[in-house]
Protein backbone atom coordinates (compact mmCIF):
# COMPACT_ATOMS: atom_id res chain seq x y z
CA UNK A 1 0.00 0.00 0.00
CA UNK A 2 3.10 2.44 0.33
CA UNK A 3 6.48 2.60 -1.57
CA UNK A 4 6.59 -1.30 -0.23
CA UNK A 5 5.71 -4.47 -2.08
CA UNK A 6 4.86 -7.24 -0.67
CA UNK A 7 6.76 -10.37 -1.38
CA UNK A 8 6.09 -12.70 1.30
CA UNK A 9 3.15 -14.06 3.63
CA UNK A 10 3.45 -15.52 6.80
CA UNK A 11 6.14 -17.94 8.60
CA UNK A 12 5.63 -21.29 9.76
CA UNK A 13 8.22 -21.97 12.19
CA UNK A 14 7.50 -25.80 12.82
CA UNK A 15 8.08 -26.79 8.54
CA UNK A 16 10.24 -23.49 7.75
CA UNK A 17 8.43 -21.80 4.84
CA UNK A 18 7.18 -18.68 4.11
CA UNK A 19 3.65 -18.32 2.47
CA UNK A 20 3.49 -16.62 -0.13
CA UNK A 21 2.21 -12.61 -0.74
CA UNK A 22 -1.05 -12.02 1.13
CA UNK A 23 -1.37 -8.06 0.51
CA UNK A 24 -0.01 -7.44 4.06
CA UNK A 25 3.28 -5.40 4.74
CA UNK A 26 4.13 -6.32 8.29
CA UNK A 27 5.75 -4.14 10.96
CA UNK A 28 8.57 -6.64 11.05
CA UNK A 29 10.38 -5.41 7.99
CA UNK A 30 10.41 -9.52 6.74
CA UNK A 31 7.97 -9.78 4.09
CA UNK A 32 8.55 -6.69 2.20
CA UNK A 33 10.94 -5.11 -0.41
CA UNK A 34 11.04 -1.09 -1.31
CA UNK A 35 10.28 -0.17 -4.80
CA UNK A 36 12.47 2.57 -5.06
CA UNK A 37 15.91 3.00 -3.46
CA UNK A 38 17.26 5.73 -1.86
CA UNK A 39 19.93 6.67 -3.66
CA UNK A 40 20.53 9.79 -5.71
CA UNK A 41 23.54 10.85 -8.04
CA UNK A 42 24.05 13.87 -9.33
CA UNK A 43 27.05 16.15 -11.35
CA UNK A 44 27.58 19.82 -11.28
CA UNK A 45 28.75 20.95 -14.78
CA UNK A 46 30.65 24.39 -14.72
CA UNK A 47 31.26 25.65 -18.20
CA UNK A 48 33.35 28.45 -19.37
CA UNK A 49 33.94 30.20 -22.28
CA UNK A 50 36.24 33.03 -23.91
CA UNK A 51 36.57 34.40 -27.67
CA UNK A 52 38.55 37.80 -28.04
CA UNK A 53 36.35 39.79 -25.17
CA UNK A 54 33.54 37.92 -24.70
CA UNK A 55 33.06 35.77 -22.16
CA UNK A 56 30.32 33.03 -20.65
CA UNK A 57 30.01 31.32 -17.20
CA UNK A 58 27.53 28.54 -16.36
CA UNK A 59 26.50 26.38 -13.53
CA UNK A 60 24.28 23.22 -14.70
CA UNK A 61 22.73 20.85 -12.25
CA UNK A 62 21.58 17.14 -12.62
CA UNK A 63 20.58 14.72 -10.55
CA UNK A 64 18.81 11.30 -10.49
CA UNK A 65 18.15 8.25 -8.65
CA UNK A 66 15.91 8.00 -5.53
CA UNK A 67 12.42 8.45 -5.21
CA UNK A 68 10.85 12.08 -5.26
CA UNK A 69 7.04 12.25 -4.45
CA UNK A 70 4.65 15.20 -3.89
CA UNK A 71 4.63 16.95 -0.68
CA UNK A 72 2.49 16.13 1.89
CA UNK A 73 1.10 19.46 3.69
CA UNK A 74 0.03 19.90 7.14
CA UNK A 75 -3.29 21.05 7.44
CA UNK A 76 -4.06 23.19 10.44
CA UNK A 77 -7.52 24.89 11.46
CA UNK A 78 -6.34 28.41 13.19
CA UNK A 79 -5.81 31.50 11.88
CA UNK A 80 -1.82 30.95 11.37
CA UNK A 81 -1.80 27.70 9.17
CA UNK A 82 -3.70 29.44 6.29
CA UNK A 83 -1.62 28.95 3.23
CA UNK A 84 -1.16 31.91 0.77
CA UNK A 85 -0.37 30.04 -2.33
CA UNK A 86 -1.05 25.52 -1.67
CA UNK A 87 0.14 23.63 -3.96
CA UNK A 88 -2.13 23.15 -7.35
CA UNK A 89 -2.65 19.88 -6.94
CA UNK A 90 -4.83 20.92 -3.89
CA UNK A 91 -7.37 21.82 -6.29
CA UNK A 92 -7.96 18.62 -7.80
CA UNK A 93 -8.07 16.19 -4.65
CA UNK A 94 -10.70 13.71 -4.07
CA UNK A 95 -13.68 14.45 -1.30
CA UNK A 96 -16.74 12.44 -1.14
CA UNK A 97 -18.70 15.44 -0.60
CA UNK A 98 -17.35 18.31 -2.34
CA UNK A 99 -15.32 16.71 -5.14
CA UNK A 100 -16.05 12.93 -5.91
CA UNK A 101 -14.06 13.18 -9.11
CA UNK A 102 -11.03 14.70 -7.62
CA UNK A 103 -7.53 13.35 -9.68
CA UNK A 104 -5.28 13.12 -6.53
CA UNK A 105 -6.48 11.53 -3.19
CA UNK A 106 -5.98 13.66 -0.09
CA UNK A 107 -3.19 13.66 0.97
CA UNK A 108 -2.69 16.50 3.34
CA UNK A 109 -2.11 15.37 7.28
CA UNK A 110 -2.75 16.67 10.65
CA UNK A 111 -0.83 15.61 14.21
CA UNK A 112 -2.99 13.33 14.45
CA UNK A 113 -1.47 11.28 10.91
CA UNK A 114 2.04 11.15 9.96
CA UNK A 115 2.08 10.96 6.70
CA UNK A 116 3.57 8.81 3.90
CA UNK A 117 3.24 9.06 0.44
CA UNK A 118 2.27 6.06 -1.65
CA UNK A 119 3.49 4.95 -5.02
CA UNK A 120 0.61 6.38 -6.39
CA UNK A 121 2.61 10.04 -5.77
CA UNK A 122 5.80 8.94 -6.66
CA UNK A 123 7.26 11.67 -10.00
CA UNK A 124 10.40 11.19 -11.95
CA UNK A 125 13.67 11.96 -10.34
CA UNK A 126 15.40 13.30 -12.94
CA UNK A 127 16.40 17.11 -12.57
CA UNK A 128 18.37 19.37 -14.42
CA UNK A 129 18.56 23.40 -14.42
CA UNK A 130 20.71 26.58 -14.80
CA UNK A 131 21.67 27.20 -11.26
CA UNK A 132 23.74 30.53 -12.29
CA UNK A 133 25.20 32.17 -15.64
CA UNK A 134 27.40 34.86 -16.86
CA UNK A 135 27.76 36.47 -19.89
CA UNK A 136 30.44 39.56 -20.39
CA UNK A 137 32.61 41.57 -22.53
CA UNK A 138 35.69 43.35 -21.88
CA UNK A 139 35.94 46.92 -23.84
CA UNK A 140 38.98 46.88 -26.19
CA UNK A 141 42.00 48.80 -24.83
CA UNK A 142 42.21 51.20 -27.69
CA UNK A 143 38.27 52.21 -26.50
CA UNK A 144 39.06 52.42 -22.30
CA UNK A 145 42.78 53.87 -22.64
CA UNK A 146 41.29 57.54 -24.01
CA UNK A 147 39.22 57.68 -20.56
CA UNK A 148 42.09 56.90 -18.54
CA UNK A 149 41.09 53.43 -17.61
CA UNK A 150 42.96 50.27 -16.99
CA UNK A 151 40.64 48.04 -17.92
CA UNK A 152 36.48 47.92 -17.79
CA UNK A 153 34.11 44.66 -18.61
CA UNK A 154 30.51 44.78 -18.73
CA UNK A 155 28.36 41.30 -17.75
CA UNK A 156 25.12 40.28 -16.94
CA UNK A 157 24.71 37.37 -14.27
CA UNK A 158 21.36 35.56 -13.82
CA UNK A 159 20.38 32.84 -10.65
CA UNK A 160 17.87 30.38 -10.83
CA UNK A 161 17.51 30.40 -13.86
CA UNK A 162 15.59 27.91 -15.95
CA UNK A 163 14.72 24.17 -15.23
CA UNK A 164 14.85 21.75 -18.23
CA UNK A 165 12.53 19.24 -16.89
CA UNK A 166 10.34 20.03 -13.72
CA UNK A 167 7.39 16.76 -13.16
CA UNK A 168 5.76 18.66 -10.73
CA UNK A 169 1.83 19.24 -11.70
CA UNK A 170 1.83 22.42 -13.58
CA UNK A 171 5.29 23.01 -12.27
CA UNK A 172 3.71 24.65 -9.09
CA UNK A 173 7.23 24.63 -7.55
CA UNK A 174 11.03 24.19 -8.95
CA UNK A 175 13.75 22.06 -7.85
CA UNK A 176 15.88 23.50 -5.12
CA UNK A 177 13.12 24.76 -2.59
CA UNK A 178 12.14 22.95 0.47
CA UNK A 179 8.25 21.97 0.04
CA UNK A 180 7.74 23.89 3.43
CA UNK A 181 9.71 27.23 1.98
CA UNK A 182 6.92 29.87 2.29
CA UNK A 183 8.02 32.11 -0.85
CA UNK A 184 9.69 30.52 -4.17
CA UNK A 185 13.39 31.52 -4.84
CA UNK A 186 13.22 34.35 -6.99
CA UNK A 187 15.26 33.82 -10.64
CA UNK A 188 17.55 37.01 -10.28
CA UNK A 189 19.63 39.24 -13.19
CA UNK A 190 22.20 41.43 -12.71
CA UNK A 191 23.33 43.86 -14.71
CA UNK A 192 27.52 44.84 -13.52
CA UNK A 193 30.66 47.10 -14.72
CA UNK A 194 34.31 46.36 -13.59
CA UNK A 195 36.94 49.50 -13.82
CA UNK A 196 40.40 49.09 -13.21
CA UNK A 197 42.63 52.08 -13.03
Amino acid sequence: MLVYEDVAGQLDASNKTIAGPNGVISDDGQDFVKLRSGMTYSINTNLNFQWKGISLMALLTTSWGGSTTLDYIKQGTGSTNAMWSPPIYMNDMYDSASNPSGKYPNIAYSDDFRGTNSDFFLLPSFRMFVRSLSVGYTLPKAWVEKAKIANARIFLSGQNLWDFYNPYPNKYRNMYDDPRTPYPTLRTWALGVNLGF
